[in-house]
């Protein structure tokens, strides 16, 4: 269960991502990388998220969690191979690295929307406790990294403040991602079933509704929140169309890469 010790955890982990984006973005160059020690720090923080409350017998490896890639995006698979032959013995290194990689690159938020939009594969990679089994932690993260990739500190508006509040009602695991839109605070007076509307938009940039469903158990006080469902068809569900973007993004990445190879 989500008690109050969890979500402290989560929180802190939030507040080390937000003040390491906010130190890059501070420095206001062309390169947020630029900045000395910046790369390595973000990468730390970013591998104690991925390892949080991770499932199996080795706490920082969560390395078959990345490598659930290679089977939502078929693509991927030889070259997550190559990753993983060429840092063969050191799991917690093989994933450390991957990650450093897709900061350096601009690239780990695409990665992240794939394996986050998948809840089985979520799941079955995470206890319930987890940071990224929180649907609004996770969106947090992709936020931060949007920030820093897009070089574009005004992304950072989109955070949640009641996430980074001591003992602020939250939603539990269980819930879908979508995107880089921010889940509004609802009041914790709702009734059960309630649910509001949220704003997005499509790839032509026109309005799309997303239905956000709140299942509030009244015998766990008003505070607690038992699932977060966002509905909608396939075709209008952000979820699924940051899903569809990063992996037409990657394809052509994974494109481009087989050029120079070849070259």
């Amino acid at each position: 269960m989500f008690n109050d010790n969890c979500r402290a955890e989560c929180k802190q982990l939030l507040l080390n991502l937000k003040w390491t984006v906010e130190g890059l973005l501070d420095n206001q160059t062309t390169n947020v990388w630029n900045t000395y020690g910046g790369l390595s720090r973000l990468t730390k923080i970013v591998h104690n998220i991925l390892r949080h409350k991770i499932r199996g017998r080795v706490a920082d490896d969560y390395w078959n969690f990345i490598a659930g890639l290679r089977v939502l995006v078929p693509t991927l698979a030889p070259w997550l191979e190559r990753h993983r032959s060429a840092t063969e013995g050191d799991a917690t290194k093989r994933s450390f690295t991957w990650v450093q990689q897709r900061l350096q690159e601009h690239s780990l938020t695409n990665y992240l929307k794939i394996l986050l939009g998948d809840i089985r594969h979520l799941e079955s990679s995470y206890h319930e406790t987890a940071f990224l089994r929180q649907a609004d932690y996770g969106q947090s993260l992709l936020i931060c990294l949007s920030a820093v990739e897009n070089n574009q500190a005004t992304l950072l508006a989109e955070l949640d403040p009641t996430l980074l509040v001591e003992g602020t009602p939250r939603y539990e695991a269980g819930a879908s991602y979508k995107g880089y839109t921010r889940s509004p605070s609802l009041p914790g007076g709702m009734s059960t079933y309630q649910s509001s509307r949220l704003a997005s938009r499509n790839d032509d940039g026109e309005p799309t509704a997303v239905r956000l469903q709140k299942v509030s158990d009244p015998t766990k006080g008003d505070g607690y929140r038992s699932a977060v469902r966002f509905e909608g068809s396939p075709t209008t569900s952000s979820s699924a169309s940051a899903c569809k973007q990063a992996q037409i993004y990657l394809q052509k990445q994974i494109g481009r890469a087989s050029c120079r190879e070849r070259v």
